[in-house]
């Protein structure tokens, strides 16, 4: 199906829509004919059994024809190269995860999948508080069917959804303090604006998302380094350092992936369809010269423009492929620097096992040897011979 065609669908779907909820005739739901009268507006407590039926009928005709304009909608980005990006959307979150699995503790950790988790589910209430004040008109008054959704539901749902969301702000604000101060530990490396900033951009979906989160940890990185030139490092920070240092790497892995992915799946088969319309538009003004010798002169100059654009196609598929095979032995390269910083990583992060286990245990060993035990005063013996005089005594009398 062509892009007009979409269109046209879109068009008549969006006038059926604002016919039926105008209360028109049910049949423009499937002709989108604009020509009809509107039917007067009735009070609905004067209504009859059979006008309040065919109002809930024309309410379900409503949201029905809405969900299809919604559905037009996707396949018309489809149709101008829109794809799934959820992947792109896990990629990106999985980079920030691996971050803070590096430099949070379990507590930090903790305190971010829960921030996750509420966020996804204040998408889930926004998508479907979206969806009833899309539909709020079309609900009827009033029905006799107890699971059926009316407006007084709705308005219901949509007050409990706002005091939900206002209870998940309340939390989210208390569990990104808790990440904060956790990241925080060894000496302030992030502060609270970009934090929130860095949540937000995990939230990308493409190659720029990924680079701008990995570009944000640099920040972050950059600010341990300086800790440590200060010389307010310690082990723990060095083992963050290089950590980061990998998961930026996997970042910009991730980007290339992305890339080539795009230019296989996305740009190539775009351009190959730019280039059989174009000529088959050359041959379409081809035939109509023959016959609109008259509209000679505007022909030709879409003639000439449809062989520059084929001409341009095919050089742009030649750069891509050459962009292609770029990416590939970038990507190449980047491995080997990953397989180093993996090596560095394990490395650093085993001597910092080491020397935590040894400081570890040289507390423990301090701890026990200068505890301190109370005195033990021979007071007890006395106190043991005074009662037992005190025993004699009695049993003498």
């Amino acid at each position: 199906m062509t892009v007009n065609s979409f269109v046209k669908k879109a068009l008549a779907l969006a006038s059926a829509l604002l016919l039926s909820a105008s209360c028109q005739d049910l049949t423009v739901l499937m002709t989108a004919d604009t020509t009809e009268a509107a039917k007067p507006i009735v009070n609905p407590k004067h209504l009859s059994q059979e006008e309040k039926l065919a109002q809930d009928v024309e309410s379900a005709s409503f949201r029905k024809a809405w969900l299809d304009l919604g559905k037009v909608a996707d396949e018309y980005k489809d149709v101008l190269g829109g794809e799934d990006k959820s992947l792109f959307h896990r990629r990106s979150k999985g980079l920030l995860r691996d971050a803070f699995e590096v430099v949070a503790s379990d507590i930090g950790l903790k305190a971010y999948d829960e921030i996750r988790a509420l966020q996804a589910e204040q998408t889930k209430l926004s998508d479907e508080a979206n969806e009833l004040k899309a539909n709020r008109w079309g609900y009827p008054d009033s029905s006799k069917n107890p699971f059926a959704m009316t407006r007084a539901k709705c308005d219901k749902r949509l007050t409990e959804i706002d005091e939900r969301d206002m209870q998940i702000n309340a939390r989210i604000n208390v569990q990104t303090g808790v990440l904060l101060n956790d990241l925080n530990r060894y000496g302030k490396i992030i502060d609270r604006k970009y934090l929130d900033y860095l949540l937000v951009s995990a939230e990308g979906e493409d190659v720029f998302q990924l680079l701008n989160t990995a570009t944000l940890l640099k920040q972050v990185q950059f600010a341990i380094r300086k800790q440590m030139e200060d010389g307010g490092g310690n082990a723990a920070q060095v083992e963050h350092y290089v950590g980061l240092y990998l998961v930026i790497l996997k970042g910009w892995e991730q980007a290339h992936q992305v890339g080539l992915e795009n230019i296989e799946k996305k740009f190539l088969p775009k351009l190959a369809e730019i280039q059989k319309d174009a000529e088959q538009n050359t041959r379409d003004t081809r035939e109509l010269l023959k016959t609109h010798a008259d509209e000679a002169s505007h022909l030709e100059a879409n003639l000439r423009i449809s062989q520059n654009t084929i001409e341009v196609s095919k050089a742009y598929h030649e750069i891509l492929v050459h962009k292609q095979q770029d990416l590939k032995e970038s990507l190449e390269r980047l491995k080997g620097k990953i397989a180093v910083a993996q090596n560095t990583y394990r490395t650093v992060k085993t001597a910092s096992g080491l020397l935590k286990l040894i400081n570890d245990s040289s507390q423990e060993y301090e701890a026990i040897l200068n505890f301190d035990p109370p005195l033990l005063d021979t007071i007890y013996a006395d106190q043991m011979l005074d009662a037992f005089k005190e025993v004699s005594a009695q049993l003498k009398k």
